[in-house]
């Protein structure tokens, strides 16, 4: 449903993306990157998508979760998330969780993005 110029700026993005996948350039940008656009990847692969999220979250929860994961601090962990997660989310590996938040924050910005792009 996006429309107009927001339509062009997301086909131009993919354009670009496409390119430097072609070119083999995106994947050279950052290991910590690559690690969180596959831990977004597998998020999406569960149906989490923005249009997903969207409908769930509406109070910053996925922030939230991506703070919990960089500090460790429970007042963080998304009060409507289920608890088995919080503890699931501390027996990760350090680069994991970091993996994990950094798609949580990306899942935000999906979220915010189809937000703005709903015609209501």
């Amino acid at each position: 449903m996006i429309v107009g110029q927001a339509q062009r700026d997301l086909e131009s993005a993919y354009e670009t993306i496409e390119k430097l996948l072609e070119e083999n350039e995106l994947l050279k940008i950052s290991k910590g990157i690559q690690l969180g656009a596959i831990a977004r990847k597998k998020q999406i692969d569960k149906g989490r998508t923005a249009l997903h999220d969207m409908q769930l979250y509406h109070s910053g929860e996925l922030v939230n979760a991506a703070l919990f994961l960089l500090t460790g601090a429970a007042s963080y962990y998304p009060r409507t998330w289920d608890k088995g997660y919080q503890y699931d989310f501390g027996k990760k590996k350090v680069v994991e969780m970091l993996s994990d938040a950094i798609a949580l924050l990306a899942a935000e910005i999906d979220r915010l993005d189809e937000k703005d792009s709903q015609p209501f």
